[in-house]
């Protein structure tokens, strides 16, 4: 009979999540006021910048929270603790 050879248990190593950065001042804005249904061109209007910038702004949230759409991001940013409850 020949013994088998020992081998080490499997470790299996979890690669942790990268954590978010947090979001900065303009990105928060303009997330509480979408939140508020408030239109690209109100945001812009509301917080003296571009409309193009705000629209950037929003497409910069959408990829943060993966989400597809203005409403998918509310309720993932609601998850999170980001913004109150409805």
């Amino acid at each position: 009979i020949v013994p088998r050879p020992q081998t080490a248990p499997d470790i299996v190593t979890k690669t942790p999540k990268p954590k978010k950065r947090a979001l900065n001042e303009e990105e928060s804005q303009v997330l509480w006021l979408l939140a508020e249904e408030l239109s690209l061109t109100e945001i812009a209007e509301r917080l003296n910048i571009s409309h193009a910038c705000i629209q950037s702004l929003k497409l910069t949230l959408l990829h943060h929270f993966g989400a597809e759409d203005t409403a998918l991001l509310i309720k993932r940013a609601r998850a999170q603790g980001i913004l109150p409850p409805s």
